[in-house]
């Protein structure tokens, strides 16, 4: 926990732009809070897409069809991108998903640019989405014997590593495609939560525990 944190230290609902965050979602659900409006979700997401009640315990996000290449009502939570340098995590349960469903955590500029650290039937994959085409980076089994897992994003300019846990899946990313000289648009990147499944009908979820975001000094 960052405890340098905006949201820690000032336990407020709202944060400022460009200040550090830690969302402790587990807390939150207890104390019936809700998402603040720093909070950005894709197009017009279902007004069922998410909860975050003492029942669940968690920041708890429904499945849908949608993916991030799509540009569809993406099941994506997510906060805007404030600096060049910057780490982002989030811890998640995964025991909520089957078969092939997927969740994780996106960098995201717009459906045809953006990386992705995702879970999927017992691997993380680390994508990376240029003018529409996935690239699959790395992809590493994780234990079976638990269904929780932290996936976490480091940003330097136009580099940026991604890892699990302990484990860094990718290094050194060329990620100048995110910028809205390659990608259009200007408003900049988002990062946050995601997941997606192929069934029509189903109950699949992800239960994300805690978000955080920070500005860093120099990474390489």
């Amino acid at each position: 926990m960052d405890t340098a944190a905006y949201t820690y230290k000032n336990k407020l609902k709202h944060t400022q732009p460009g200040m550090a965050k830690h969302y402790d979602f587990i807390k939150m659900a207890e104390n019936g809070d809700t998402l603040g409006h720093e909070f950005l979700m894709l197009r017009e997401p279902a007004e069922d897409m998410f909860v975050m009640t003492a029942e669940t315990g968690a920041l708890r996000l429904y499945l849908n069809q949608d993916k991030l290449v799509d540009c569809g009502n993406t099941a994506y939570i997510s906060i805007r991108q404030s600096h060049h340098k910057f780490k982002a995590d989030v811890t998640m349960d995964y025991s909520g998903l089957t078969g092939e469903d997927k969740a994780g955590m996106a960098l995201l500029q717009n459906n045809l640019y953006h990386i992705r650290a995702e879970y999927c039937n017992g691997f993380v994959s680390v994508i990376k989405v240029q003018d529409g085409k996935e690239l699959v980076l790395a992809k590493q089994q994780v234990p079976a014997f638990d269904s929780k897992l932290t996936l976490w994003i480091k940003a330097d300019d136009e580099q940026a590593d991604i890892g699990c846990g302990d484990i860094t899946l990718a290094e050194n990313m060329d990620i100048h495609e995110l910028s809205t000289e390659v990608a259009g648009g200007f408003v900049g990147c988002t990062i946050g939560m995601y997941g997606t499944t192929d069934e029509e009908k189903t109950n699949a979820y992800v239960d994300f525990l805690s978000f955080s975001y920070k500005k860093c000094e120099r990474i390489y």
